[in-house]
Parts: C-alpha cells; sequence; structure tokens
C-alpha cells in the first residue's frame, strides 16, 4: 500500500471520530442542592398585647410579649418573652410566662418553650400555685395546658413532682401524668 492510500484512509477515520465526540450527549448536570430560600417576617411588633374573646364577647386570654416576628409562609407570630394570661370560668387569672413562644395564625394555640412558669394567684378558698416545666402547649378554644416534660408545681402546703401534666385552666384542675410523687408539711 502507498503511502497516499492511506491518508485519505486516515482522515475520515478522524472525522468519523471526531463526530462521535461532537454528537454525544454531554453527562448530565448535577442537581441543585441549594437549601430553599429563608423565610422572612412580613411585620415586627414591639411592647404588644393580642387579646381572644370568647363567643360571648368576654375575654378569653391576652398574650403579650416584649418583641413578635410574624412569618406569613406557616402563619405563625414568634414571640420573645411572651406572658400569656388566661382567665377560668371563675374569673381566676392564670399567667404562664417563658423566654421564648410561637401563636399560631388563628390564636388558637401558643406555645411556650424553654422554661415555663405558670401561676395561679390566691383565691378565697384556694392558695396560691406555681407550677415549672419545660415546653408547654397552651389550646385556648379547649382552655387546657399540656406539657410531657417533667412538672413541679408548689403551693404553701407542699410540692408535687411529676412527668407531663395537663392543666384544665377554666376549671382550675392539675392533672400529673406519670411518676408522681409530692412532699406535704402542714398548713
Amino acid at each position: 500500500m502507498r503511502r497516499g492510500s492511506l491518508y485519505p484512509l486516515a482522515a475520515l477515520a478522524l472525522t468519523v471520530l471526531l463526530g462521535l465526540l461532537l454528537t454525544r450527549d454531554p453527562a448530565p448536570p448535577a442537581p441543585e442542592t441549594a437549601a430553599p430560600p429563608e423565610e422572612r417576617p412580613d411585620f415586627f411588633l414591639e411592647g404588644f398585647t393580642m387579646v381572644d374573646f370568647d363567643e360571648q364577647g368576654q375575654r378569653r386570654a391576652a398574650l403579650s410579649g416584649r418583641t413578635g416576628e410574624h412569618f406569613p409562609g406557616r402563619g405563625e407570630l414568634e414571640i420573645i418573652d411572651p406572658d400569656l394570661r388566661m382567665r377560668s370560668r371563675d374569673g381566676v387569672l392564670w399567667e404562664a410566662r417563658a423566654p421564648f413562644g410561637i401563636a399560631e395564625r388563628e390564636g388558637g394555640e401558643v406555645r411556650l418553650f424553654e422554661e415555663v412558669d405558670i401561676r395561679r394567684p390566691a383565691q378565697q378558698a384556694r392558695p396560691p400555685l406555681d407550677i415549672n416545666t419545660h415546653n408547654l402547649l397552651v389550646d385556648l378554644r379547649a382552655g387546657e395546658a399540656r406539657t410531657v416534660e417533667p412538672v413541679t408545681a408548689r403551693e404553701p402546703a407542699g410540692t408535687l413532682r411529676g412527668t407531663g401534666m395537663t392543666l384544665d385552666y377554666r376549671a382550675d384542675r392539675l392533672r400529673l401524668h406519670a411518676d408522681v410523687r409530692g412532699s406535704y408539711g402542714a398548713y
């Protein structure tokens, strides 16, 4: 074979190889793993109080806070230093405080986080009651406050401790769920 006859054959082979390389599909791009955009609040509150009324127009609860930020996507208001005041059927005003809380859009639930202090003032026939716990859910429509965390309830006559509680603040009734123990002295 002569040299001149190999050149067109080599040029044809190179053209075919180049054509295959150029028409080949490139590797698909890696999927984007970027985090979704961070939700931002649409309004801010300072030194505020929101009031919840019952069907008869009576004040059922009031939620105050040092600051609040409303997040429209979640429909929640994040609150710094929330102070929740809830009224019983007998007119007793319970108060719950925490460093941080969240109120949901419809105002039916308030969640208090970290250390939660609940206080019922003294009444004619009943002494004051102080309750300490963590992470409390308050259902304003049902008139209940619930947690699964450890609970300490103190009154002048003694102290009760347990795990989990349901507080029916409208009926002024506290129920500890488990591991209940207490110490009582002379009143």
